[in-house]
């Protein structure tokens, strides 16, 4: 009876170091081909390690970040390679047709008589024809040939008697159109000295030279002379001293201090009396 209690007992201690030996084996015992059983405190140590970086390695970014991260920086493009972004194509204007017509009419002309008056037209457009007319009334015009420059945009007359003549302008532009400029008149503007004869000293027999000049188309000139500082004036002969714009004499120890002066007559019928030159006669 105590030899059967023994051989329980040893069954018995055997029995539980065999379960020792099996648990303490448990973690690296493989119960299936390609399945190993591990421990939970075992895997949740892997966890934590797999999470914590290593030491010296904390700026490293995981693999997945690493590889968006270059995925990134191939999608920019390199400085100078960017695909240029085709410009919105602007329709050009259409530029109206230029309208043919006359901008600047033709103004009255202010001329001395005898002088030159000039008239002028202002167009737009291609002009194929200019035709200057002219009217002594405003109801009968004629044609000026291209001889007297009738045929430009311009239109050249001498002053005078025509001063109750108009002046026109036809233009026929490259359409065949035509248009009629408004009228001007020549206006004669009064004569007056333009110049004035200047003092002058010469010497004992040398020659003296006065000039006189006048706005205004000059018929005549009588030259003056006064010894008493300009109380009696004396006409100088034409015959000796001529009558154009020019006095010319020999000045004599008489003739210092004498003052000359000038009476024009002009186109338009004016008579202008120049300013006194004084003549010193040095020995």
């Amino acid at each position: 009876m105590e030899g059967k209690k023994l051989n329980t007992k040893k069954h018995r201690i055997l029995a539980l170091l065999l379960a020792l030996v099996m648990v303490l084996s448990t973690p690296f015992s493989v119960f299936a081909e390609g399945d190993v059983s591990v421990p939970d405190t075992v895997e949740a140590e892997a966890s934590a390690e797999e999470a914590a970086p290593e030491a010296g390695n904390e700026s490293e970014a995981p693999a997945e970040e690493a590889s968006e991260a270059d995925s990134s920086e191939e999608n920019v493009p390199e400085e100078g390679t960017e695909e240029a972004v085709p410009e919105e194509e602007i329709p050009e204007e259409e530029t109206p047709a230029q309208t043919c017509s006359i901008t600047e009419q033709p103004q009255d002309a202010e001329a001395y008589a005898n002088d030159e008056a000039v008239f002028a037209v202002g167009t737009a457009g291609e002009v194929k024809n200019y035709q200057w007319q002219y009217s002594r009334n405003g109801e009968n015009w004629y044609n000026y040939s291209g001889l007297y420059g009738g045929k430009s945009d311009t239109l050249t007359v001498k002053a005078g008697s025509n001063t109750k003549y108009q002046y026109r302008c036809v233009v026929t532009f490259a359409d065949d159109t035509s248009e009629i400029s408004e009228a001007a008149q020549v206006v004669i503007l009064s004569g007056s000295i333009k110049e004035d004869p200047q003092d002058l000293t010469v010497g004992r027999g040398c020659q003296a030279v006065f000039t006189v000049s006048a706005n205004g188309t000059i018929t005549s000139v009588q030259w003056q002379v006064s010894k008493n500082n300009g109380r009696r004036w004396t006409n100088l002969s034409q015959w000796l001293y001529g009558s154009t714009d020019t006095l010319r004499f020999k000045a004599g120890k008489e003739d210092d201090g004498a003052l000359i002066r000038a009476i024009v007559s002009t186109k338009d019928g004016k008579r202008l009396t120049s300013a006194a030159a004084k003549l010193t006669v040095a020995d």
